[in-house]
């Protein structure tokens, strides 16, 4: 096997080994400049093992379905009990900056004469790594259909308004993976301060917020008036599908409208966001359309099963409550049509 050959077969496995330690590196810098900015620690998750904190005990646990994954990590802070006390630079770049820092000594590493051959290879795979970890992070952009740090600092930083709404994403965030559902929460934690730019992303994702725990308190067709109303283009991909799952869902099984579910449905990107995240509210959603919309009642009952068991392995128990309330009135849905049917 010639050197180029073995380099290629090397550098492949040690990119892979090197992104899960760079992600690692991560958010343990992530929890130690959270902690340093007056956060609380809620919990820390490394491939499918999350340790958390729950009733004042520190908890270990696996966790499977869309959540789990050989490269998933992550560290949920809670941030500050007082507004006045709020601070996200640190907390924000302090991952991205740990991820720079260790590409820059490992790039240095490269020329030491001792760094040669196959260690050389894997050296340079984890540098580039982390180098790639820290400008995803550090550069602002949507990046896998959310705001990144980057972008969530650029966007706080424009205001004092945007940087409450940060804030309170933040806690509402952190009272949701607690096991508290959205309707659960004040309604004045979602009111969006006075003078806030609607186009500023932060401030479009408090209103959803606020939108949802109105539908959790029965005001459905008050959210989907926020829904349509809403600029849909201003908001990173992620949180744009969630709202256009919502729409669809609403006009699938609540209010039925084909027209306006077809329309929904063929936008674009929507087809494929609902066959690939698998996650119990777009297997949810797609269980309405293709029992109701397409008359597809076999498919339509099969995605119901899907969403269902997702949505009990599902790790965030507020979230993961919500969802079993509407799964319940999709159920009763389609058994009120397969009735009538039969």
């Amino acid at each position: 096997m010639d050197e180029l050959t073995f380099s290629i077969l090397l550098f492949l496995p040690a990119a892979i080994l090197s992104l899960a330690l760079g992600a690692i590196i991560h958010e343990l810098a992530r929890f130690a400049c959270g902690r340093l900015s007056g956060y609380g620690f809620q919990s820390f998750s490394v491939c499918s093992l999350t340790l958390s904190r729950e009733n004042g005990r520190l908890r270990a646990r696996r966790t499977g379905g869309a959540m789990g994954g050989a490269l998933h990590s992550s560290c949920q802070m809670r941030p500050t009990d007082r507004f006045e006390d709020f601070r996200f630079n640190l907390y924000l770049l302090g991952g991205g900056v740990a991820n720079a820092l260790v590409a820059a000594a490992a790039f240095a590493l490269l020329a030491h004469p001792a760094v040669s051959g196959g260690a050389s290879v894997a050296v340079f795979a984890f540098a580039y790594s982390n180098a790639a970890i820290a400008a995803l992070s550090l550069i602002p952009m949507s990046s896998l259909g959310t705001l990144n740090d980057g972008k969530k600092r650029s966007c706080a930083s424009r205001s004092p308004e945007a940087a409450r709404c940060l804030w309170m994403i933040l806690r509402i965030t952190a009272g949701v993976i607690d096991g508290k559902r959205i309707r659960d929460f004040d309604a004045s934690d979602f009111e969006l301060p006075e003078g806030a730019d609607r186009y500023n992303p932060l401030v479009a994702i408090l209103g959803m917020m606020g939108a949802d725990r109105l539908c959790g308190a029965g005001g459905r067709r008050e959210v989907i008036a926020v829904y349509e109303s809403t600029p849909m283009d201003r908001l990173p991909a992620s949180y744009r599908n969630a709202a256009l799952c919502e729409l669809l869902f609403h006009y699938s099984a609540v209010e039925p409208d084909a027209v306006k579910a077809r329309a929904i449905y063929e936008r674009s990107g929507m087809k494929a966001f609902l066959k690939r995240v698998a996650m119990p509210g777009t297997l949810r959603t797609l269980a309405a359309y293709r029992f109701f919309v397409e008359g597809d009642r076999e498919a339509g009952l099969k995605a119901l099963a899907a969403a269902k068991d997702a949505n009990a392995k599902f790790p965030h128990p507020g979230i993961a409550a919500a969802e079993a309330e509407t799964l319940a009135l999709l159920e009763g849905r389609i058994a009120e049509a397969l009735g009538r049917a039969g």
